[in-house]
Order: C-alpha cells, then sequence, then structure tokens
C-alpha cells in the first residue's frame, strides 16, 4: 500500500528540517570549537578585565576558602589598594565551550550613574514565567515549541509574548527562526542578578 502524497511530502519535509537543525548545530559547535573558549570582551579595558587562567584545582572556591575565606575581596583589595570597587564574574561550561566573564567598576562610577536606566532590563526579569524561560534555555532548552510545552508558562501565545519582551531587554536572541539563546555577555551577569536576589 502506498502513502498518500500529501503525507510522504509532511515526512519528507519533517526529516529535511531534522536535517538542517542538525547541521546548524553542527555549525554552531564547529564555530565554538574555532574560537575556544569564549573570553568575552572588556567593555572598559581601564576598568573590566578578562579573568585569567590559573592552576587547576577540583574545587578552587573550597581551596581558596581554607586559605582565605575572604579571597577576592583580598584580590580586589590587593589590586585598587586606593580605590572601592565593585566586582562580578564567574564561569559556566556549555556544550561547544563555555564563557569566563568579570566586570568591575569603581563604585563612584556606579553611584554617580543614573540606577532609572537599568530600570528596563530589570523589568524584563521581573516576571516569574519569563525567569523560568530564561532558565530553562540556559540548561539546554533552545526551540520555541520546547519552551511553549514546558508546563506552568501558560498559552503558546503567553510564552511568544514573554520571549519577546526578553529579547527586546537583550537577555535573549534568536540566532536563527525558532531557537533561542542567552547572549554570551548576559550568561555570566544574569547569573550574578539570580544569585544576587536569591541569597
Amino acid at each position: 500500500m502506498s502513502t498518500p502524497p500529501d503525507e510522504a511530502l509532511r515526512t519528507r519535509i519533517a526529516e529535511l528540517e531534522a536535517r538542517v537543525d542538525r547541521l546548524e548545530e553542527e555549525g554552531e559547535r564547529a564555530d565554538r570549537r574555532e574560537d575556544g573558549e569564549r573570553t568575552l570582551p572588556d567593555p572598559d579595558p581601564a576598568q573590566a578585565e578578562t579573568a585569567a587562567s590559573g592552576p587547576a584545582s577540583s574545587n578552587p572556591a573550597r581551596q581558596a576558602d581554607d586559605d582565605d575565606p575572604y579571597w577576592v575581596l583580598t584580590g580586589l583589595q590587593e589590586r585598587y589598594p586606593d580605590d572601592d570597587v565593585v566586582l562580578y564574574g564567574g564561569t559556566m561550561s556549555t556544550d561547544g565551550g563555555g564563557y569566563r566573564w568579570q566586570y568591575g567598576l569603581p563604585t563612584q562610577t556606579v553611584l554617580d550613574g543614573d540606577f532609572a536606566d537599568a530600570a528596563p532590563a530589570l523589568a524584563a526579569l521581573s516576571h516569574p514565567v519569563r525567569l523560568a524561560l530564561l532558565q530553562a534555555v540556559l540548561t539546554g532548552t533552545h526551540a520555541t515549541a520546547d519552551l511553549a510545552a514546558l508546563p506552568g508558562l501558560g498559552t503558546s501565545g503567553q510564552v511568544y509574548h514573554h520571549l519577546n519582551q526578553l529579547s527586546s531587554a537583550g537577555w535573549l536572541r534568536s540566532p536563527r527562526r525558532g531557537r533561542w539563546e542567552v547572549p554570551g555577555e548576559r550568561t555570566i551577569p544574569l547569573l550574578a542578578l539570580i544569585m544576587a536576589a536569591t541569597t
């Protein structure tokens, strides 16, 4: 018994779409491998520094804690003995590599800025569904359909609305139709904000 033409066409299109998705993912992984570990550019070389590689340790935080519970602050004071500085940083491994990021500014520069300028970016994070979407993307769910299928996030239309709000604020981008990612330069800042808000 032969397959009806419409069904055969739909099957063939689905196979081709799956193949294109696999090829695009392989290309992205190859691009990340060529880049090596992504070290993001410094916004201001005078005030921000990219994290340097240090000796390998199974748990550098625990090792440092054994020696000095304030090892980050000690290092900051050694580097900037006469200045007050605000700093955040971190690392995150991904399937195709990873991110290392640190950023610091003199405390007075932060205080002199207009805090209200942060309102749009912070407002985009002020909804539980948006935070759940960001967490899902960071932990490997990238396809719009998969995000819309997650339980408890509302209708597909509501999920699309939240994705667009996050994209407008710069927390998400869509490198190709139907797929989402947190921009590399926003990954560690986002995790730092979540950590600050939950500890």
